[in-house]
């Protein structure tokens, strides 16, 4: 009897898991197809997401006993409900306000790799060579999101696409190899 409950449970666990692999595998490809729309999604899906915590917060806050109740409560609920309100109408603007920050942040990196470059310019070793590189790197990246944000956000929309479908393939692979071995034992 145990016996059955645990083929039972193996085979159960490798379908759902078969199932898995194979959803990352079409969300990958969804997103290769559709980068554009990718981002939109999962800004809109987070609106959704941080607007329904503001909800059940302002809900909670009032299910409360009054002597319990704190007014930060319901604050942070009504400034999440009008952040995810936000994020879902605002989309584009929130998605071009994350690749200026991020371009931001690779110029700030890039100012520091060059800086520490030029400190150890004496030293002349690999942490001068990697300092340099990695300077460079970030100041190429940071202008193209300055030049080019939707293009930018394609090609690691993309990129995010590619490795869904490797997790994908990974998982099904290694869930196949994994079926043969139990069915071995």
């Amino acid at each position: 009897m145990a016996d059955e409950i645990a083929k039972t449970e193996k085979k159960t666990f490798l379908r759902s898991s078969i199932f898995e692999g194979i959803l990352f595998i079409l969300l990958g490809v969804a997103i290769l197809v559709w980068p554009d729309h990718a981002l939109k999604t999962l800004c809109i899906i987070a609106g959704i997401a941080v607007g329904l915590m503001g909800v059940l917060r302002i809900i909670f806050f009032f299910r409360t006993p009054k002597e319990e109740r704190k007014i930060g409560m319901i604050i942070v609920g009504v400034l999440q409900l009008a952040f995810g309100i936000a994020l879902i109408a605002a989309s584009e603007f929130f998605i071009n306000l994350f690749f200026v920050i991020t371009g931001i942040m690779l110029v700030y990196g890039a100012f520091l790799m060059l800086f520490r470059a030029v400190q150890l310019r004496r030293v002349k070793g690999i942490m001068f060579a990697l300092s340099i590189i990695f300077g460079i790197i970030y100041t190429i990246l940071a202008v193209i999101i300055f030049m080019n944000p939707e293009g930018f956000a394609q090609f690691v929309t993309r990129i995010q696409g590619i490795a869904l479908i490797f997790e994908g393939l990974g998982i099904i692979i290694v869930l196949r190899n994994l079926k043969l071995t139990l069915e071995r034992a």
